[in-house]
């Protein structure tokens, strides 16, 4: 059984219940996207909202129907906050409203059809017609292990999930064949690894008709970036997606020029042309296209024809992708860093400062900069507790650091509590997500795992990498002038703006993420290849050179111009 798991209207409470309530603009904006498709030559539609809140897009619905579908349709929200549902019942103004106070992934769980979820009719008639919803998101690191188990079995899950990937499956066996569907999520299902079983299941079950990635519009209070799905509930799964839907995109560009202005966001999004618009103090970049729907695992692309023409030709001139040249690897994530990792270890008392040998520099995200940095500038140490064995990894024997173990049992509790390393079997003193430390004679390039801008860097000496960054190594028997030349490309804006368009994955204030899974995929040309040598002497330049602040600005362009020629396209 599924506990209840609600929407709480309490500020203090969202980040655990995922109630994020809708703007009324936004419920207007969703509303007239649904009424055009829902409009039927009948008497009426069941209409549904299972995390309705106080119901402002039921509301938003029912005002945008024609009055007399609206006035014969019969209106139907679940949710938990009881305030919010008498708010609902004591406003309504057209049709009929069965506003409940219950939980409706509990619900759809726990009675064996959703047609008995409604008592006065039969199977077929008691699925919705149209479900409008923007169900709660709460991740995998928020619900607890045991809660995102639970979700993943009751509703055939996998991966990392999110509270909203179990309401797309109710929410789809409760809504008719044919029925329509207009959810407002995450858009973090668009693009990650981690979406890959929302992706499937919604190609699945759905011709998609529409998908708007909201970006980073802020439309929401919380750090959401939020997209829309709009889709025709299929009365064959079998039968695959056509992919024929549509897609609209708006992210802010502070960089793009204009001077067209726009009231609001949602004037943008209603126009036909696409190009950047002005909101105020900001500026947004509309575009708008087919929607290109690729194996699951992969991330749907949101496209249009000149930039899918331009993805093309920058993979064309691609002998490699970069995960063939080059093994990625995540930082140490050690579950407690206050413990691990200080600047402070020379002012320790001597019966528990760590032997020395024992403390190795560590680069974190922080410390990341384009092509070089100089780790005698690093201030942070990690105590680590591995040592190399024969090129394998081997637990400290305590007993031979009497320092180091009086540290570690000075900070016991809090390293024995941790959770994620009890259910490792871990020792308690160990890292979640250690290095081999053979690996550390290797050379090697860093980037942070969130950044506006590339920030890898080269570098040769040994140091620790922190859980928030990445390290790639050359495969065996590579040339090292494939590190420089990968390093000219994953600097550029050309790959920044590749990253963009493939994976479409920016976060607020224009960070993006450096993920393995995106990165693993960035073009890489043969090295033989006109321009390839001369970009690989250009960075080396720039790593070991000593340039001062005109020479060094004049070098990058020219690197920038290289990787351009490379691949056989214009800035």
């Amino acid at each position: 059984m599924i506990e209840p798991i609600g929407k709480i209207k309490v500020h203090s409470k969202q980040k655990s219940t995922g109630a994020h309530y809708t703007p009324v603009e936004l419920a207007k904006f969703l509303a007239k996207r649904l009424a055009s498709l829902a409009v039927k030559d009948s008497e009426g539609l069941r209409i549904m909202d299972p995390a309705c809140g106080d119901g402002e897009l039921l509301k938003a619905l029912a005002s945008e129907l024609p009055e007399r579908i609206s006035e014969g349709s019969q209106f139907i929200g679940f949710d938990q906050d009881i305030d919010a549902i008498a708010d609902l019942n004591n406003s309504w103004r057209s049709g009929s409203i069965d506003a409940r106070v219950e939980d409706f992934l509990a619900l759809s769980f726990n009675q064996p059809s959703v047609s008995s979820m409604f008592e006065d009719a039969s199977e077929v008639q008691t699925l919705a017609d149209v479900i409008i919803a923007n169900p709660p998101y709460v991740r995998t690191q928020v619900l607890g292990a045991l809660k995102a188990q639970q979700l993943a079995m009751a509703f055939d899950l996998t991966g990392r999930v999110d509270l909203y990937h179990a309401f797309l499956v109710a929410m789809t066996n409760a809504l008719k064949p044919g029925g329509i569907l207009g959810v407002i999520t995450s858009n973090r299902f668009l693009s990650t690894r981690g979406g890959t079983s929302v992706r499937q299941f919604m190609e699945s079950n759905y011709d998609i008709l529409e998908v708007i990635d909201l970006g980073d519009t802020k439309l929401f209070e919380a750090a959401v970036l939020p997209a829309i799905f709009i889709g025709r509930k299929r009365a064959k799964k079998e039968i695959q997606s056509n992919g024929k839907g549509k897609f609209i995109r708006i992210y802010e560009d502070p960089k793009s020029k204009t001077t067209e202005k726009k009231k609001s966001i949602y004037e943008i999004l209603n126009c036909d042309v696409d190009g950047s618009y002005i909101v105020g103090d900001h500026v947004y970049k509309l575009a708008t296209g087919t929607l290109t729907l690729n194996d699951p695992s992969e991330p749907w692309k949101l496209v249009c024809k000149k930039e899918e023409s331009w993805l093309e030709k920058i993979d064309t001139k691609a002998q490699f992708n970069l995960g063939a040249l080059m093994k990625i690897k995540v930082g140490i994530k050690t579950t407690a860093d206050a413990v691990f990792i200080r600047k402070d270890w020379d002012t320790l008392p001597q019966e528990i400062k760590p032997e020395t040998e024992l403390l190795r520099p560590i680069i974190d995200s922080s410390d990341c900069i384009r092509w070089h940095i100089d780790l005698n500038e690093l201030t942070e140490k990690i105590l680590y507790p591995y040592v190399s064995d024969d090129g394998k990894k081997r637990l400290l024997d305590l007993d031979n650091y009497p320092k180091t173990r009086s540290y570690f049992e000075y900070h016991r509790e809090r390293l024995a509590g941790r959770k994620y390393i009890q259910e490792s079997n871990k020792k308690w003193y160990e890292i979640w997500v250690p290095h081999n430390p053979s690996y550390w004679d290797q050379v090697m390039l860093v980037t942070p795992d969130i950044s506006p801008t590339p920030r890898f860097f080269f570098t040769s000496e040994h140091s620790l990498v922190n859980g928030n960054c990445y390290w790639l190594t050359l495969r065996q028997g590579l040339p090292s002038d494939y590190l420089f030349l990968v390093l000219g490309i994953v600097n550029s804006r050309l790959m920044t703006r590749y990253h963009d368009l493939a994976f479409n994955n920016k976060l607020y204030a224009g960070r993006r993420r450096y993920l393995t899974q995106y990165i693993e995929k960035y073009p890489i040309p043969d090295i033989t290849s006109p321009y390839a040598s001369e970009l690989v002497e250009l960075v080396k330049q720039r790593v070991f050179g000593v340039l001062n602040g005109d020479s060094q600005n004049l070098l990058e362009e020219t690197i920038e111009d290289t990787v351009y020629k490379l691949f056989g396209v214009e800035d």
